[in-house]
């Protein structure tokens, strides 16, 4: 488990200050539950990032203005789940990719929802619809999906189950199971805890993947509304998946492809930012390498996912800034190294240098400020 990625399609935060919540008034919930809460309840996880969805609130602009604000700080907010009912809002984010219409609280209008989702398919087809509802309103999904068949559907909490009765709850996963644009999220259910888990788990599990292939199975935690925390829901799920000779390829699938291709999540930029210092005398020379970078050179580095890569002079001193896309930075920067023509290039520059890193002439330096 040391090395599976993980995106987690299903979390919440919020801080009372920014935006008010009526329904975790005098409840458990009635504090903040922060990022940062958030980011250390995966522990020593491998936790690439997550999908924040929208916690009802009820001043939802106040919301969307937070979490928008908040998402353009923080690279492991990789998308944004916003209310049906601000879609159309002046407020734009590049990372909203879901809406949401918690469909539990009221008896669903049918044709109220199909015009709602009609209006905003029309506006981004690329959008994804979380369905939150109860088990018994399953079925209205085929309806959703029929009349948009490319539109991308995803069970929000396994359908919300109900225990009693799973040959009826397993009837219904079977039918919405066969549409292509359906997928289910393995997320725990409001108020889920270990022992509701021990007991109904393994069958809910063995129903979903009676029916359901696994490229249409997405990980969530439902932080922190779930009694189980998410290092702990990791680590459960990943030992049932074991059990049900899931493959470690198909887990991985569930842990986070699924999760990249679904919401069409773009790689993550990582920022770097180096100095180091020039020789005088070699100023010209190596202004004079890089106007006439080698195309070898360049294609390396962005083979190894580099990108937007710069080097500005300022006296004594280069800056140099670059991003990177990829997934294993060590491993890149490694074939980087090994390549006959990069280290035919690194012969001259190195020698217009004078090194400020122990084993590089480049330097780390920190990131102090940054605003997409």
């Amino acid at each position: 488990m040391e090395n599976l990625k993980i995106i987690d399609t299903h979390f919440h935060i919020w801080e009372r200050e920014f935006f008010a919540m009526e329904w975790i008034k005098n409840s458990e919930f009635d504090r903040d539950f922060t990022f940062k809460d958030y980011v250390k309840s995966y522990k020593d996880l491998n936790f690439y990032g997550g999908i924040y969805i929208e916690v009802d609130s009820t001043q939802k602009e106040k919301e969307l203005a937070y979490i928008q604000n908040l998402a353009r700080q923080k690279d492991q907010i990789l998308g944004i789940c916003i209310p049906q009912e601000t879609f159309f809002s002046k407020q734009k984010s590049p990372k909203t990719c879901a809406i949401r219409k918690i469909m539990h609280k009221e008896i669903p209008c049918e044709e109220e929802i199909l015009q709602s989702i009609e209006k905003i398919y029309k506006e981004n087809t690329k959008i994804v619809f979380e369905a939150c509802l109860l088990e018994k309103d399953l079925l209205l999904l085929e309806k959703i999906a029929t009349k948009f068949p490319k539109l991308k559907i995803v069970i929000n909490h396994f359908g919300n189950p109900n225990f009693s009765d799973l040959e009826n709850y397993a009837h219904k996963i079977k039918t919405l199971a066969k549409i292509a644009n359906i997928y289910c999220k393995l997320s725990p259910c409001d108020n889920f805890d270990i022992q509701i888990a021990e007991q109904n788990l393994d069958k809910i599990l063995k129903i979903i993947f009676s029916y359901f292939p696994v490229e249409k199975l997405l990980f969530g935690s439902n932080y922190p509304v779930s009694k189980i925390p998410p290092y702990l829901w990791v680590k459960i799920l990943y030992t049932k998946l074991l059990n049900l000779h899931i493959s470690h390829e198909n887990i991985q699938k569930i842990f986070a492809k699924n999760a990249m291709e679904c919401y069409e999540i773009l790689p993550k930029k990582q920022r770097f930012s180096q100095i180091t210092k020039i020789k005088q005398d070699m100023l010209e020379t190596y202004k004079n390498l890089h106007y006439n970078a080698w195309k070898e050179i360049n294609d390396t580095l962005k083979k190894a996912h580099i990108q937007n890569y710069s080097i500005y002079h300022y006296g004594d001193y280069l800056f140099a800034y670059f991003e990177y896309t990829g997934e294993d930075f060590s491993k890149d920067m490694q074939q980087i190294a090994q390549d006959s023509f990069t280290q035919k290039w690194w012969i001259q520059t190195d020698a217009c240098q004078i090194p400020m890193g122990e084993n590089s002439p480049w330097l780390d330096i920190t990131e102090v400020f940054h605003l997409d």
